[in-house]
């Protein structure tokens, strides 16, 4: 009888299909991002971390700024996945829709800072060279900009233009996730009582009425 030789390289945890491989690369490279800096980040290393050969990588990504871009791109998927599911308890009421969605984006920014930075990093990522990210990051804002067309159309939100009113928006739930990734432990694991701790614990813990503030400033009088 034929004995199964449980030392097969198919047999191994460390062996993967090619779409496994590039998407172990990518979270591979995320863990790494969230704990250590991204100039140190190399395929090969983490080629030695999944166990497969320093040429692996290569048959995905041809170098680490394309792994980024990857990175990037799944990101605002991610992302627009939570903003999407913000839906489903207020999609016929566009101002808490949108109070939901800025909620939901700013969650996903604090709980993924190691995908968030690649964004907006041109340093990590230039999007002007790449179209797949630039549609990505847009269909991730339509969702917010469609919530206001609708708003805008009931006569509930100003009768602006929608990108217009989509930036004022944006330019509150971005500033406010940068805030929490970049200096979040200032107000919340700090005995500071200084104004700057005050602000971004006061950002940390009344997220919401903050976003039905600033939805206020773009509703109809």
């Amino acid at each position: 009888m034929t004995q199964h030789n449980s030392k097969h390289p198919n047999c191994s945890p460390r062996h993967y299909h090619h779409g496994d491989l590039r998407q172990k690369l990518i979270d591979g490279a995320c863990t790494h991002l969230r704990s250590g800096s991204a100039h140190d980040l190399s395929l090969r290393s983490l080629a030695r971390e999944l166990g497969v050969s320093q040429t692996a990588p290569y048959r995905h990504f041809a170098s680490k700024g394309d792994l980024f871009v990857a990175i990037a791109v799944y990101g605002f998927e991610l992302l627009s996945k939570a903003v999407n599911e913000a839906k489903s308890n207020c999609e016929n009421d566009p101002e808490k829709l949108l109070i939901q969605q800025g909620l939901a984006y700013i969650n996903w920014a604090e709980k993924n800072p190691e995908k968030y930075q690649l964004f907006f990093d041109s340093c990590l990522v230039n999007s002007t060279d790449n179209p797949e990210l630039q549609k990505a990051g847009t269909n991730s804002f339509q969702l917010v900009l469609d919530t206001i067309g609708i708003g805008i159309a009931q006569g509930v939100f100003l009768d602006r233009p929608v990108v217009e009113l989509g930036a004022v928006v944006w330019s509150f739930v971005h500033g406010s996730a940068s805030l929490l990734i970049s200096t979040g432990d200032i107000g919340r694991h700090s005995d500071r009582e200084d104004a700057v701790a005050t602000g971004v614990s006061s950002i940390a813990d009344n997220r919401e009425s903050n976003m039905a503030l600033f939805v206020g400033a773009i509703k109809k009088p």
